[in-house]
């Protein structure tokens, strides 16, 4: 309907979602319709909506619903602008249980954002770093600062992504501390934070984990490619190759050596030199280990322009191996 512009059967199925059962599916369709209403450009309407939706979503029982009401509401208040009405969505989220607070906050500071109010983003942030940091359970906390991560790169605030940082370097368990380190180097390259990411990879590179060590390299070599950092990935290339467990090594140095390839230039000679270093510390290893690192670094090689004679020598090689030369 929103496509076509039919603002009287949006009206008809306003009516229609007012009568639905469950208080929760009933907040998410009302604000879906508000939502569509904003798009045919009736806000008047959609703002109307809005208020009972709201109101809706404050009275759903179960917690997690009622963040993910909250939430949806909050998102449709963006669309049409309803500064006053997140600060509504916002104080209801303080009311909510500390596992999903942090969440719903984040929602709200996301949705102030959008709407370019961001002195309020800013301070509903703060509130939501600090519900996150202080729920007990690590599982629960690593997922409130992935969130919150979020919307600390939408407001780009650095210092909050400083104490996140090290919210993250605190968690004792590392498959929690990898998961929300990766949130947090993504956010701190989008705002290009070179130092924050070096430190980053400093927390990743002492993950004694091989899984969680290779999932964290990744995240921050990926990371470090947006900002152009070489160095940074160098060092990231260098912690991928001391994991021990083949196959987390693997999954580590492939995404180094994606990410390195995006930084890479034709003929770049930094990079090659990377290359030719880290062919010859792999040469020891023996045959297989040579071919794999080739298949692994094949889009640096290709980047580099000399993946074609790098399997010549290759072929050389073997054809003297298997003495045929």
């Amino acid at each position: 309907m929103a496509q076509v512009g039919d603002r009287a059967g949006l009206q008809r199925v306003l009516a229609a979602a007012e009568g639905i059962g469950e208080a929760d599916e009933r907040a998410r369709t009302l604000a879906a319709v508000a939502g569509a209403m904003a798009q045919v450009g009736d806000m008047d309407k959609a703002r109307e909506a809005l208020q009972r939706v709201l109101a809706v979503a404050e009275g759903v029982e179960q917690e997690w619903l009622r963040a993910e009401a909250l939430a949806a509401v909050a998102g449709t208040m963006a669309q049409v602008g309803d500064r006053a009405g997140l600060q509504r969505v916002l104080a209801a989220a303080e009311g909510i249980g500390e596992r999903y607070r942090a969440r719903t906050l984040a929602a709200v500071v996301g949705a102030m954002a959008q709407v370019g109010d961001m002195d309020k983003a800013r301070e509903a942030l703060q509130r939501a770093l600090a519900a996150a940091e202080g729920i007990r359970w690590t599982e629960y906390r690593a997922e409130a600062l992935v969130a919150v991560t979020g919307a600390m790169a939408q407001v780009g605030d650095r210092e909050a992504l400083q104490r996140a940082l090290a919210a993250a370097e605190g968690i004792g368990e590392e498959r929690y501390r990898a998961r929300v380190l990766a949130a947090v180097a993504g956010a701190l390259a989008q705002v290009g934070d070179r130092t924050g990411l070096q430190r980053a990879l400093a927390v990743a590179e002492g993950i004694r984990w091989a899984e969680y060590r290779a999932e964290a390299l990744a995240a921050v070599a990926g990371a470090l490619a947006q900002v152009g950092d070489r160095a940074g990935l160098q060092r990231a290339l260098a912690a991928a190759e001391g994991i021990r467990w083949a196959k987390y090594r693997a999954e580590a140095l492939t995404a180094v050596a994606w990410a390195m390839a995006q930084v890479t230039e034709p003929n770049d000679h930094q990079v090659a030199a990377w290359m030719v270093d880290a062919f010859r510390r792999t040469r020891a290893q023996g045959r297989e280990e040579v071919w794999w690192y080739i298949r692994c670094f094949a889009p640096v090689l290709g980047k580099l322009g000399v993946i074609g004679e790098t399997w010549a020598r290759i072929q050389r090689v073997e054809a003297v191996v298997r003495g045929e030369q």
